[in-house]
């Protein structure tokens, strides 16, 4: 975005200066010119667009008036958006990976016809707007297609009407797979108004392309497609099965630059991968028996060789690329299951651990579990009939759910009208021995209402949003999309859409103060949720603060403690909030457990627990913890507020503390930063 306003502004500007000069150049000819043929002035009158005689072309490099800059759309969805715990390591969660992405914000790119000027994606506010690039006069061409590492250009040529100057420069800008535009290079233009910038590609991916022009632009896509296989991978280099069942090696195919290549399901699988099986009685591979073999693609562009390992021992799957002979192999061992040695649990049909509440009773909500055994060598089957009877369901909420156990040891979960979690275990009860496996279940309703958690740090605000049904309780909600209405000063920064009933985001506000943002998401759902910005308070390096008073000096600046310091037993007790002023102490209570939690900027954690008696020191960079017993009168509930000895806290902040009168009653305390 900087890369294209800094070559947009440059270009423009410099448009503008060499229009102006001659334009000045051309009216003084031309007032020189009326003044040798003495034309008269009245025959100038009204020359203009539309008057007859004579005519003036000047171009115009600006756009009409009000085209202000809007704000990008919704941003993509993330792969694998980390899951947010409470308390403070959410903040650290919800710092969100790098998978997660947002759409581009400059500068406009599509095939345009239109004269009207383009907007620019942005954040600008409407004070900051920049007039966006018109269209219409460019043309931009490029191959529609091209493999990685194959070099192709990008054409632009001007059309009629474009005001060409001496030494006009065109600005390229490349986005790959939706990332932010970057620029790629800049072409003068020839005297015939085009220009040409080569390029070579080795990512696959959907480009796309923008050309700067004066105030003028245009935008055509590319999609680079993966080069030649020259890579095999196999994807599990031994795989365990039970003699006699259905063996599945998977390969994958990359070319010379690490693009994944697919497999192609139109051509012949074939021609696309030479394979060779050799099982344990034989002496050298040979080519699979056409009964006993199929290969075929996964949904992930996997190449998925199948046969039968109808014998104990090792099979070898060797796949080799036909151009090359690049080659990777897989060791199939089939072994007799021996032994149950673990049970697993999972819900069939690739479904979540979710029921949802039916709004009908006599059509209530299922789910059907199944059940996996796992024998010696890791190897899993489907249980036999003489082993179901060894298998038993159970829960333990009877009154949510009910478990009816079917045929193929699965079972079929019932909702019994009520929200909540269940957890349901199966136990396998055989050779002398029982397993034992555990899932939980959520039932819940339709989400009716979002409910929103907050952690703002300075100008920063992570939300996590969770989808909730009338009692309140989260729902199960695999993908849903929402809107973000943010008000001037707040930007989004990141946002992902929700995953099992969970979302979060995170805006960026210009300055502190209050902000409403609006929420809507897929079905009508909304919610209104206020954000608050404070300014942290810079931890001061030299404080004095007088007993009985609610002023003190912070760096020789005066400020307000509020209630007052006073003395008990000898020692100066604070309220917590002169902790956050003075220090820097983010401080967190929790009235019902008459317990403080003090978090200082270094990294050193303080808990006051009132009700065990004890203060516990944990020095976080050096990673250990400290436990030291205190009396009933250390922490003090006073007037709305928590007091806590003011010299022991700071002496464990690393401060350094003065009392002053040194023998009489304490009049003052100074506390210094080292």
């Amino acid at each position: 975005m900087k890369d294209y306003l800094h070559v947009f502004s440059s270009l423009f500007y410099r448009k503008v200066i060499q229009t102006v000069c001659i334009t000045i150049a051309a009216l003084g000819i031309f007032y020189i010119s009326c003044i040798i043929f003495c034309t008269p002035a009245e025959a100038l009158a009204g020359a203009g667009p539309g008057a007859t005689g004579a005519g003036f072309y000047l171009p115009t490099y600006f756009s009409a008036p009000g085209a202000a800059v809007e704000q990008a759309g919704q941003p993509e969805k993330p792969v694998g958006a980390t899951a947010v715990t409470a308390g403070t390591d959410k903040k650290a969660a919800f710092s969100i990976n790098s998978t997660i992405k947002t759409v581009p914000t400059a500068p406009t790119t599509g095939l345009t016809t239109s004269n009207v000027p383009a907007v620019v994606a942005g954040t600008a506010t409407t004070e900051t707007a920049v007039t966006a690039p018109a269209v219409g006069l460019l043309n931009l061409k490029a191959p529609a297609r091209v493999t990685a590492g194959e070099k192709f250009a990008l054409s632009l040529q001007t059309k009629d009407g474009f005001p060409l100057l001496p030494g006009e420069d065109a600005a390229f800008f490349e986005s790959c797979d939706g990332e932010e535009p970057q620029l790629v290079g800049i072409c003068t233009l020839d005297a015939t108004g085009t220009a040409r910038l080569q390029l070579q590609k080795t990512k696959a991916g959907f480009y796309s392309y923008s050309v700067l022009a004066g105030p003028f632009q245009d935008g055509i896509a590319v999609t680079v497609l993966p080069g030649k296989p020259a890579a095999l991978f196999t994807a599990q280099k031994r795989l365990f099965l039970e003699a006699g069942s259905r063996a599945a090696a998977e390969f994958s195919v990359e070319d010379a630059y690490g693009n994944k290549v697919a497999a192609d399901r139109q051509a012949e699988f074939g021609k696309q991968l030479a394979v060779l099986i050799s099982g344990p009685d034989d002496k050298k591979e040979t080519p699979p028996s056409v009964e006993n073999f199929s290969i075929a693609a996964n949904p992930a562009g996997n190449f998925v060789i199948k046969f039968t390992a109808d014998i104990i021992g090792d099979y070898i799957v060797k796949a080799t690329l036909p151009e090359g002979g690049v080659s990777a192999h897989s060791i199939v061992c089939a072994r007799e299951l021996g032994a149950v040695t673990d049970v697993d649990l999972a819900v069939q049909d690739g479904k979540e651990p979710f029921l949802r509440l039916s709004k009908d009773p006599a059509q209530p909500g299922r789910l059907e579990l199944g059940v996996v055994l796992r024998g010696e060598n890791n190897i899993t089957k489907t249980s036999s009939p003489a082993e179901e009877r060894n298998i038993i369901f159970s829960t333990d909420r009877p009154d949510l759910l009910r478990i009816e156990k079917t045929a193929g040891s699965s079972a079929l979960l019932t909702e019994k009208g009520k929200g909540g979690l269940a957890n349901v275990t199966v136990s396998y009860i055989g050779s002398g021995k029982g397993l034992q496996k555990s899932m939980p279940i959520y039932i819940a309703g339709d989400p009716v209402k979002i409910k929103a958690e907050t952690i703002i740090d300075d100008l920063i605000a992570w939300v996590e949003l969770t989808l909730a049904d009338q009692e309140g309780r989260p729902t199960w909600e695999k993908a849903k999309g929402y809107r973000l209405d943010t008000p001037a000063g707040l930007k989004v920064a990141a946002q992902n859409y929700f995953d099992r009933g969970k979302a979060e985001f995170v805006l960026n506000a210009e300055k502190y103060g209050c902000y409403n943002v609006g929420i809507t998401a897929e079905g009508g759902l909304s919610h209104n949720l206020q954000l608050v910005f404070l300014k942290k308070p810079k931890p001061a390096q030299q404080a004095v603060l007088f007993i009985g008073q609610e002023s003190y000096i912070k760096d020789g600046q005066p400020a307000k403690v509020s209630p007052a310091p006073e003395t008990c037993f000898g020692r100066v007790f604070v309220p917590v909030e002169f902790l956050y002023d003075a220090f820097g102490v983010e401080v967190s209570i929790f009235p019902r457990l008459k317990k403080i939690t003090l978090q200082s900027p270094d990294g050193t954690e303080i808990i006051i627990d009132g009700t065990a008696l004890q203060l516990t020191t944990t020095n976080t960079q050096k990673g250990s913890t400290v436990i030291t017993p205190i009396g009933t009168l250390f922490l003090q509930e006073k007037t709305g507020t928590y007091f806590v000895p003011a010299g022991i806290i700071a002496r464990i902040l690393g401060l350094e503390v003065d009392y002053l009168p040194k023998r009489n009653q304490i009049e003052h305390v100074t506390f210094i930063r080292r």
